[in-house]
């Protein structure tokens, strides 16, 4: 008896095969944590202050959502996805927002706001999507006004950047006009820091004029 032969063909179906093909082409979303600072960012009010946010490794942002939001995620402060979108935005923050393009490709994804007011401070949320995947970090920002300090004697310098005094009286004030300002740090008689500040050039040249006041700037 001569052998019988057989040839076994074997179909894959075609569900299998395009089950392979979804698999192979598959994107699998980037994995990272958005880092922002611990301690509050502190701005000037009326000027511009820049909030930190990166991500950690370092990778393009640039393909990403970047949501900056305050307590609610549809309380949108700036939104980019692929560039800036303005629809959504809160109308307090229009004209006043920029994100760090230059830094996208690095992970940066940094917020400046210009023109700070007291409205701003607070809580903001970094939030950074790619994908189905997402992570974000809160950070806070804190308005300081501008300060003038009325001193009484005795005011003894100390080194060439710091003051020891016996007595200190603060008050916030409007800036005046446009003046050069220079940071002064405050300690009292026990040499404890008081604060650290910016003071317009104006007011402690008027207040040195009329007390004899020295000073050293920093």
């Amino acid at each position: 008896m001569e052998p019988v032969g057989c040839v076994l063909h074997i179909k894959f179906p075609l569900s299998s095969e395009l089950l392979f093909v979804v698999i192979v082409l598959v994107h699998f979303p980037a994995q990272f944590t958005v880092i922002g600072p611990h301690d509050p960012v502190t701005a000037i009010l009326g000027q511009e202050a820049v909030l930190p946010c990166h991500l950690s490794p370092r990778m393009s942002a640039a393909n990403m959502e970047v949501r900056w939001f305050r307590s609610e995620y549809l309380s949108i402060v700036h939104l980019y996805r692929a560039k800036d979108q303005y629809d959504g935005q809160m109308p307090q923050y229009q004209g006043r927002t920029e994100l760090l393009k230059a830094g996208l490709t690095d992970g940066n994804v940094s917020l400046r706001i210009l023109n700070i007011r007291r409205s701003d401070e607070g809580q903001y949320h970094c939030f950074v999507q790619d994908d189905t995947f997402y992570e974000e970090t809160v950070l806070e920002l804190r308005v300081a006004g501008h300060l003038q300090a009325l001193f009484f004697p005795i005011i003894t310098t100390v080194t060439p950047s710091t003051f020891i005094l016996e007595k200190i009286f603060v008050r916030k004030v409007r800036p005046v006009g446009d003046v050069t300002s220079s940071f002064y740090s405050f300690f009292n008689m026990a040499g404890i820091p008081l604060f650290q500040a910016r003071f317009p050039a104006q007011f402690v040249e008027k207040y040195r004029y009329q007390n004899g006041v020295q000073y050293h700037v920093i």
